[in-house]
């Protein structure tokens, strides 16, 4: 099953998929080009973080989450930003950037 273009579709979708970051409720999963990690986006009344502030969150690999908002583009934007919001995800932000200079 795969999302389409429209909130609703989406929301089938995240209602029906499970596996996906050990959680249910995810339509999406990237892997950060800069961090190394792989981030989800997920919708929160069918996923497991019972107190989410927004309809989306997003959450990194390492397990931290974040609130992603009342939009799904505004959910993969936060999803983006995982070196921002996550320690871990900073820590190989890092270390991919000083690489990178260093060839």
């Amino acid at each position: 099953m795969h999302g389409g273009q429209h909130e609703k579709t989406f929301e089938k979708t995240a209602d029906a998929v499970s596996g996906r970051m050990s959680t249910q409720g995810c339509w999406s999963v990237k892997t950060r080009r800069h961090v190394g990690v792989k981030v989800g986006c997920y919708l929160s009344s069918a996923g497991d973080w019972v107190k989410a502030p927004s309809k989306h969150y997003a959450q990194c690999q390492h397990g931290t989450r974040k609130d992603g908002g009342s939009s799904r583009k505004s959910c993969l934007k936060v999803a983006k930003q995982s070196h921002i919001w996550c320690g871990h995800c900073a820590k190989a932000h890092k270390q991919l950037t000083q690489r990178d200079e260093e060839e």
